[in-house]
């Protein structure tokens, strides 16, 4: 019983190994069990039995509103009118893109091992990374355009753009994170480079970010320019 409620717990709520070890000390003294579990090693054991339903994995970052609106109905409104667009325009690969942010940045978060004279103190920066925020975006068929960089600084310097990708575009802002005009800046940015048409519009998917949705100018840019 008490493995039955920790494979469980460990499906659906994907605990820490820490949590199931508490948990399956709590579990084996709530029920008068004798157990081995002061001392961690079983949980390698238990994990080696269940590794078909269980693995040690990284969790990815994400915001408490996204994780919320993950959800079945979302998820199949989202697909409906997907769908609906493929079958109303008939979308090949050349005319599907996906666009997304994401952040840099500038200082190493890793501190690698090096080399040294015994009794040297060995000095590395302990700065705070700056946030650079990427906006990119690629094309089912394999295409991509150029980027787009947020620097967080007030002042333009082009000399930030040096060994960036050709055709790349940057802008700045004190934050470092995307705005509303910045977006609608890269929209005009994408249409000047992939240059839909009547005859070949394109479909570009995005996330529910309030830069993309609640931006009336990126809105009508997109209707204009099919």
């Amino acid at each position: 019983m008490v493995r039955y409620i920790l494979e469980m717990e460990a499906l659906y709520y994907r605990l820490s190994r820490n949590d199931i070890r508490r948990l399956a000390y709590t579990l084996s003294i709530k029920n008068g069990i004798e157990n081995p579990f002061k001392n961690g090693s079983w949980l390698d054991g238990f994990l080696t039995r269940h590794k078909k339903m269980l693995s040690l994995r990284t969790p990815t970052g994400t915001s408490f509103a996204r994780a919320l609106g993950f959800n079945k109905a979302n998820v199949e409104e989202f697909f409906n009118n997907l769908e609906t667009q493929y079958k109303a325009k008939n979308f090949i690969q050349h005319q599907i893109y996906n666009v997304d942010e994401t952040g840099l940045t500038v200082v190493q978060s890793k501190v690698m091992q090096v080399v040294g004279r015994k009794g040297k103190r060995q000095i590395a920066s302990a700065e705070r990374g700056s946030l650079v925020t990427l906006i990119a975006a690629m094309g089912v068929g394999g295409h991509f355009v150029p980027p787009m960089l947020i620097f967080p600084r007030k002042n333009r310097n082009d000399q930030l753009m040096r060994g960036a990708p050709p055709g790349s575009m940057y802008a700045v802002h004190p934050s470092g994170w995307v705005q509303h005009n910045l977006f609608v800046d890269w929209i005009k940015h994408f249409i000047e480079f992939v240059k839909p048409s009547d005859d070949s519009p394109v479909m570009l998917l995005l996330d529910g970010h309030y830069s993309h949705t609640r931006n009336l100018e990126v809105v009508l840019l997109a209707r204009e320019n099919h």
